[in-house]
């Protein structure tokens, strides 16, 4: 291991073995330098450049959770334009459902954001076996979440409704699309941790 003498000029170096505590000097050529105290003294920006295959794995890895997004969001559209077909009680139940729903489905999203950077990291570090069952066991783990979370939307839906809006109509639609779909937030998590 080789460490700069701090009350030398910077040209010397302290070389350690393993279980030494001292060290004995050594002089430092300019060659002897590494690459990557090269790069600290090279210019900002002068080594970026393009990567086509590191782009190829970037698309590859992204475009999936990109075109869920976009598509969750589309379908999003569409199921509010056709509540608001229904009038204002409807739309109105709804949307004290979904601020609910945001609330609960929080921490899978925190969860499965958090798998994603793992088995990215493991993919970067060629760990491939770890990465996949980093992945298998995120799934798991965020569908039982979701269903522990959907089973406490599904008793407490009334209450937790009423947060938002008090109005008995709209707590009762609220709570009907509450009971609907809150058994069902393990198909959601699935989709949402199947992309790590």
């Amino acid at each position: 291991m080789h460490l700069l003498d701090a009350e030398g000029d910077g040209r010397r170096l302290l070389r350690k073995g393993p279980d030494e505590k001292g060290g004995q000097p050594v002089q430092q050529q300019p060659d002897d330098l590494r690459d990557d105290d090269r790069a600290e003294d090279a210019e900002p920006g002068r080594e970026i450049r393009f990567d086509p295959e590191m782009t190829r794995m970037i698309l590859a890895y992204g475009l999936p959770s990109g075109l869920q997004n976009s598509v969750i969001a589309l379908a999003n559209v569409v199921v509010q334009s056709n509540i608001n077909a229904y009038g204002e009680m409807a739309m109105s139940g709804c949307g004290a459902y979904g601020k609910v729903e945001g609330f609960a489905f929080l921490p899978i999203t925190s969860f499965t954001m958090a798998c994603t950077t793992f088995v990215g990291q493991n993919l970067g570090a060629k760990q491939y076996d770890r990465a996949k069952r980093g992945a298998r066991f995120c799934i798991l783990i965020a569908v039982i979440m979701a269903e522990l979370i959907g089973l406490c939307y599904y008793i407490w839906a009334s209450e937790l409704i009423t947060l938002f809006d008090g109005t008995p109509g709209v707590v009762a639609l609220g709570v009907q699309q509450a009971r609907t779909v809150a058994l069902f937030y393990c198909l959601l998590a699935f989709s949402h941790s199947r992309w790590t």
